[in-house]
């Protein structure tokens, strides 16, 4: 199996280091945050988002997105976060697996969810839908869980996002197709920095990426 350990603080270094940024080991940096070079760590994160964006630009190369968040309720809590690579639901219902019990999507918008409920406090006990707060984006629920509610644990499906921020966050592809799109990343920037682009450098890089995850073999030319 491909291994997946490269991350977005790999990434910035590397690729500023192929760019002659920076030098050697002792000149990486330890985190996305630099005095002297924070403009040029910004546009290289900024670069390699756009770089995945091109790769995975077709239905036919995205990503698995989908994955397994969980709710567990809390007394007298209606508000819930969503994990750090959330992007969209997928489910329409939460269900929790040891009884079969589901709280399901509400057939309204949010603004109408408050609407029928005038005194919010007044709804107590296991929930029985959920909406999002269009404002903090949250998952909220139509009722206030009670003692007996809590701790009681739902699960759902969303789609994560494939853009990274975190500098620890993990590149969506294998560690030989990260090697490969290195030096997409360092002309992307480049374009952006130093108004110096090869484009035909980058869409070499860019393609032998796309084969490489296709399963397709590499070709001697792009």
């Amino acid at each position: 199996m491909a291994t997946q350990t490269k991350t977005l603080l790999d990434g910035v270094n590397d690729a500023l280091t192929m760019g002659r940024l920076i030098q050697g080991q002792d000149q990486r940096f330890t985190s996305l945050t630099s005095s002297q070079y924070q403009n040029e760590i910004d546009n290289m994160v900024i670069a390699i988002n756009q770089v995945i964006g091109h790769i995975y630009d077709t239905e036919s190369l995205q990503p698995d997105k989908e994955a397994e968040g969980t709710v567990t309720l809390v007394t007298s809590t209606r508000e819930y976060t969503f994990p750090a690579d959330y992007e969209s639901m997928v489910s329409d219902t939460l269900l929790n697996v040891s009884d079969g019990y589901q709280i399901f999507r509400y057939p309204g918008t949010y603004e109408h969810l408050l609407q029928s409920q005038l005194t919010p406090s007044s709804y107590t006990g296991r929930p029985f839908y959920w909406t999002i707060n269009p404002t903090n984006g949250n998952l909220y629920l139509d009722t206030l869980p009670t003692v007996e509610d809590n701790g009681i644990v739902y699960r759902y499906l969303y789609e994560k996002s494939i853009s990274l921020e975190a500098f620890d966050d993990t590149f969506p592809f294998s560690d030989e197709v990260y090697k490969i799109l290195v030096p997409s990343f360092k002309e992307y920037w480049q374009s952006d920095a130093k108004d110096k682009f090869n484009e035909t450098f980058f869409i070499s890089s860019t393609l032998r990426a796309v084969d490489k995850i296709r399963g397709f073999p590499l070709k001697t030319s792009y």
